[in-house]
This record gives structure tokens, C-alpha cells and sequence, in this order.
């Protein structure tokens, strides 16, 4: 028996209006995935779990203000007809704060020396700099050889803490002990060593060359452009006041560094004197006579950078006799003490120090290579004065 259409047309809207009654029934039409309360870190991706209709019979349209960029309580809001379900979303800082040592994790003592702190800071995104509030514990005894540690630790108003350790190497002797074979200053004064650099042909064409003849050569050699030099042969840190220079290839007979430096004002100037005074001064006397002079230049140029490049070491036989036979001393031995006593004037004063000499030094023999060493045994040759200016371009601190 067939109905009629126009019992159809009466039963439809009946059955429909009975179906929409059962499905607002439900208790809850939204399916949410997840937790509804959700805790993420700044700066964490936020990767929404989603929700569904349940039976299929819609889709669900999502509402986000998350942003985790910003600390905060945040929502995700889901609709289906006159439905809603809201998961929480909370953005915390879970960023520990930054610990940056100045100069290297790693120092070197000799016993009895005091421990100069070489700097640190601390920032965090969210509270800026927290320097004020680094803690520093430390069991360091420079009295007695060992390793010990030096510890920074500082934690952010979210409770996040970081921690950086330095360690410090107490040792017996240190560089003025060592002989000429372990003779290294780079783990007593890495802090003002020069270290490897990318070289920049612009600012290292400002740099100005200062010193004696081992100076003047490099220009003689044209290793180096006139333009960038001011020297005079056998200059030390004793007749620098008064001797007249040769400055930018010009020599007046009258002109001394500091009238050159009053006249010209270089920015950065490489410093390398005393090379002859190693036959007859002791590492104590040239120390005294440095000391003089540093406290000087850097008082009257405060705005002038200076950077020491250490004495350059000689040939280990000059005329058929070893230095030791000729002058009853190891020459490159005290010339090693004068480079760390002039590295401690460095620290002193704030300057840099350009260590040139280790790439000069044959490792088997603590003097200088073959190779680099000229005729007199004493002064560089092209290949030695060559490999000088390509360190100093890769090793200055621009």
C-alpha cells in the first residue's frame, strides 16, 4: 500500500523536527582531542590537537589566539551550530637565561699568582640582563697545583637557572720556568693573545706598523706597504723618546714617535721594539724598561690602540756556534721570558698581544725555522717576514 504524497509531505517535517530534537539531546555534539588545558614554552611551535563533530554529521570551525611568542593564558575556541568547547593554552617561559665567559673556559695559574676574574654576563629573553645576579662559587687554592673549578650560576623570575664552569690549572711553573722546548704562553695569557681571526683587507689597511729595524725590513722586503710603517733599526723601549724615526718612508733626522703620533693619530698601532736588546738586557731590566714606556703611550694616548708583537726568536747557530757557545746564554730561552714578561705588562695596561713568534719557532727546537731565519741569524728572511705579516693579518682583533 502506497501513502500518499501528501502524507509524506506531513510525516517529513515531523521526522526531521524529531531528529534535530534527538541530536540537540546529545550532551555534547563536540569530540575535543587532547587535553583541554595545555602548557607550551615560548617560542615552542603550538600544534593544535583539534576536535570533530561526533557521527560525522559536521565540521567543527576552530578560533585561536595563541601566540607563542608572548607569555600568557590563551584560548581555542571550537563551534558546531550553537556549540562550543574551549581548550586553555598557557605559554610559559621554559628558557634558561645566557651565560657568556669573557676569554677563555679554561686558565692557566702558575702557584701563587692571583686569580684576575676575566669577565662575564648573563641576559634572558624575557627579564634582559641579569648580570647583577650571577652567583660565583669557586674552590680554587692558587697556593696549591690542581685543577679546580670556578661556577656561574643565575636563574630567571620563572625559576629557569644556567650554569657555566671555568677551570683553572694551578701548575708549578709557568712560562718565566719553562724551558725553551715547553715554552708556551697561550694557556697563561689566552685572554690578551690575539687569537685566529677572519682577515679584513680594509682595516687591516689602517693598522700602523711601529718598531725597529725587524719593521723597517718589511717594508724593504715590500712585504708591507711604506705607507703603513714607522721605524728605526736597533729602537728600544730606552731610546724611543728622543731617536728620530722614519715615518711613512720619510726620515727628517728630527721627527720621534711621539711627534709622529701627535701629527697623525693612528687608531691601532703594532708595537715591536728591543729585538737587538736581547744579547744584553735581562728579562727583568727589559720588563722595567716596558713598563716605563707602556704606562706612557697609554696615558698620553688613550684613544690610540697598541698591540705588542712579541720579539721574534733567532737561529739556533750563527757562524758555526750555537748562541749558548757564543754568549754563554740561550738566547731564545730569554727571549721566551721577555715575551711573558711583556704579555703581564699587557694585562696591565689593556693591551693586546700579538704572539708572531710561535709561528716562526721550529717545535723541535724552540728557535727559529730554518727557513725564516736570514743570514745573520738574528733578522727574518723574506719567507720569515712573509709568514710574520700573513699571521698578524689572520690574528688581529679588529
Amino acid at each position: 500500500m502506497q501513502r500518499s504524497k501528501k502524507t509524506i509531505t506531513y510525516i517529513l517535517p515531523i521526522v526531521l523536527a524529531a531528529f534535530l530534537a534527538a541530536l540537540l539531546a546529545f550532551p555534547v555534539l563536540i569530540d575535543m582531542k587532547g587535553e583541554k588545558e595545555i602548557a607550551i614554552g615560548q617560542h615552542e611551535s603550538f600544534e593544535d590537537p583539534g576536535a570533530s563533530v561526533r557521527l560525522g554529521l559536521g565540521k567543527v570551525k576552530a578560533e585561536s589566539d595563541v601566540d607563542t611568542e608572548r607569555l600568557g593564558d590563551y584560548t581555542v575556541t571550537y563551534r558546531f551550530l550553537t556549540e562550543k568547547a574551549v581548550r586553555k593554552v598557557r605559554v610559559e617561559d621554559r628558557t634558561r637565561p645566557v651565560i657568556i665567559l669573557e676569554g677563555s673556559s679554561e686558565k692557566y695559574l702558575v702557584k701563587g699568582e692571583e686569580y684576575a676574574e676575566a669577565g662575564f654576563s648573563a641576559s634572558d629573553d624575557n627579564d634582559g640582563d641579569l648580570t647583577d645576579k650571577v652567583e660565583i662559587q669557586s674552590d680554587l687554592d692558587t697556593e696549591v697545583p690542581g685543577e679546580y673549578h670556578i661556577s656561574y650560576t643565575v636563574s630567571d623570575s620563572a625559576g629557569n637557572a644556567a650554569r657555566e664552569r671555568r677551570k683553572v690549572t694551578v701548575v708549578e711553573n709557568g712560562p718565566l720556568s719553562q724551558d725553551r722546548l715547553s715554552f708556551d704562553l697561550g694557556p697563561f695569557f689566552d685572554d690578551l693573545i690575539c687569537g685566529e681571526r677572519e682577515y679584513d683587507a680594509e682595516k687591516y689597511s689602517k693598522l700602523l706598523y711601529f718598531g725597529d729595524s725587524f719593521i723597517g725590513n718589511l717594508g724593504d722586503y715590500g712585504v708591507v706597504s711604506y705607507d703603513q710603517l714607522w721605524s728605526r733599526g736597533s729602537l728600544g723601549t730606552d731610546s724611543v723618546y728622543d731617536a728620530p724615526i722614519t715615518v711613512y718612508g720619510y726620515y727628517d733626522g728630527n721627527t720621534t714617535f711621539f711627534d709622529a703620533m701627535d701629527a697623525y693619530r693612528p687608531e691601532t698601532v703594532l708595537v715591536l721594539l728591543n729585538s737587538d736588546r736581547t744579547l744584553h738586557w735581562t728579562p727583568e731590566y727589559m720588563e722595567t724598561s716596558c713598563d716605563s714606556f707602556y704606562g706612557y703611550i697609554k696615558e698620553r694616548y688613550p684613544d690610540t690602540r697598541f698591540v705588542i708583537c712579541s720579539i721574534t726568536p733567532v737561529d739556533a747557530y750563527y757562524s758555526g756556534e750555537s748562541w749558548m757557545q757564543q754568549e754563554g746564554f740561550d738566547r731564545n730561552d730569554r727571549i721566551n721570558k721577555m715575551n711573558a714578561l711583556m704579555c703581564g705588562l699587557c694585562r696591565k695596561y689593556g693591551f693586546q698581544f700579538m704572539n708572531a713568534a710561535e709561528c716562526l719557532k721550529d717545535p723541535s727546537t724552540g728557535c727559529c725555522r730554518d727557513d725564516c731565519i736570514g743570514e745573520d741569524g738574528i733578522h727574518l728572511s723574506y719567507s720569515g717576514y712573509s709568514l710574520m705579516v700573513e699571521y698578524i693579518k689572520n690574528h688581529m682583533d679588529w
